[in-house]
């Protein structure tokens, strides 16, 4: 199957279905974890319900484009390192700012909340172009650069933001849901630090950003 542009109907079509799915597995994930509150057995096992449920929808939309299933990503061989050995922030020492670049308001809510009660200070952006301006205005330590947004897309933004170089440098991770062959390279080749597929998982993606942002941490 030829690659696919992020802006094609097709990509375009498999985004907006698997945007509100993603959404869904996110918060699942985030009761799961106890984020909102402990969850009784009886919750915990409908919720498993539902995650169970929005993967197996997720499949079946890949079966039907015909693309590979990537969406759930199995951990890279860095991952288990990265939790075994990762040391938690101390947010009397420094607190980084994290840019969240999302057009999904239950997406860019969800990751808000999280790295909010993980110690981070967050912004937010609605598309690439005001993205652009906020990397400009406040230097944020570190961009989630969702790659499908409106006005300017992820991709787009990234590459502008590497082609200037008064430009703040931030590292940039990727997110997207499209889950086509060679979408890492894209966004590799766009200027992205790293690549994350949704639906997020919070912990490895929290391990992620505390890998990128660890040299720069306050002794």
């Amino acid at each position: 199957m030829p690659s696919l542009s992020p802006l094609s109907p097709l990509s375009q079509l498999t985004h907006d279905l698997r945007t509100p799915l993603n959404a869904i597995l996110g918060l699942s994930e985030a009761l799961l974890e106890d984020l909102c509150g402990e969850l009784n057995d009886r919750q915990r096992k409908a919720i498993q319900t539902i995650e169970c449920a929005g993967n197996s929808l997720l499949e079946q939309i890949d079966h039907l484009q015909n693309l590979p299933f990537t969406a759930w990503p199995e951990p890279s061989p860095i991952m288990p390192l990265l939790e075994s050995s990762m040391p938690p922030f101390e947010p009397n020492l420094h607190r980084p700012t994290i840019l969240i670049a999302d057009d999904n308001a239950v997406n860019s809510g969800m990751l808000m909340d999280y790295f909010s009660e993980e110690g981070f200070n967050v912004l937010t952006a609605n598309d690439g172009a005001i993205a652009i301006e906020m990397i400009h205005q406040h230097q944020p330590d570190l961009v989630l650069m969702d790659v499908m947004m409106p006005t300017v897309d992820g991709l787009t933004a990234i590459g502008r933001i590497r082609a200037n170089p008064q430009a703040p440098q931030p590292p940039i991770i990727a997110l997207t849901a499209l889950a086509m062959s060679g979408d890492s390279d894209r966004c590799l080749q766009a200027g992205a630090t790293a690549y994350f597929s949704k639906p997020i998982k919070l912990k490895p993606l929290l391990n992620l950003v505390q890998s990128l942002l660890l040299p720069n941490r306050v002794p």
